[in-house]
């Protein structure tokens, strides 16, 4: 399947899917509109659904500034608003950022230590205070990704 970004008069061919069908796109924000829309190459008969799951891109190391990682969530947030247009209140919204380790580890942000669960992640929402200060995140191994989530699982 061809993906196909249509902005007014404008085209552009996406990255091919991968095997497991994801694509991997750092959105430009003139895309952020509504007359923005992708097409794919799948007949008209055809049905597809798309699924977004939003990386965080981390800084390198294993010491980050707090508001540019967890500010994801407000900026992932404002983009499914703005393509939502007047349906937005129906829209899904993001509610945290995931860090997904290899190994079980520890997170610290300010004073507070966060340890990884049974599937070796950490699970932040942003915190408004943390926001304006800034602090430090210092993790005791490299993520293997960090993603945004719509919400958090509760354990049956």
């Amino acid at each position: 399947m061809v993906l196909t970004l249509v902005h007014g008069s404008e085209r552009q061919a996406l990255p091919a899917l991968s095997p497991e069908f994801r694509l991997t796109l750092a959105p430009n924000p003139k895309w952020m509109t509504d007359d923005t829309k992708i097409m794919t190459s799948l007949p008209k008969e055809e049905k597809s659904a798309i699924n977004y799951d939003v990386l965080t891109p981390l800084p390198e190391g294993v010491q980050w500034n707090y508001t540019p990682v967890m500010s994801s969530v407000g900026q992932m947030n404002q983009a499914i608003k703005t393509m939502a247009g007047a349906l937005s209140m129906f829209a899904p919204s993001v509610k945290l950022v995931v860090f997904k380790f290899a190994h079980p580890a520890q997170l610290k942000v300010g004073g507070a230590t966060y340890n990884t669960d049974a599937k070796n992640q950490i699970k932040l929402k942003p915190e408004a205070a943390w926001l304006k200060e800034n602090p430090l995140m210092a993790a005791s191994e490299r993520p293997l990704r960090s993603r945004t989530r719509r919400r958090m699982k509760k354990a049956m």
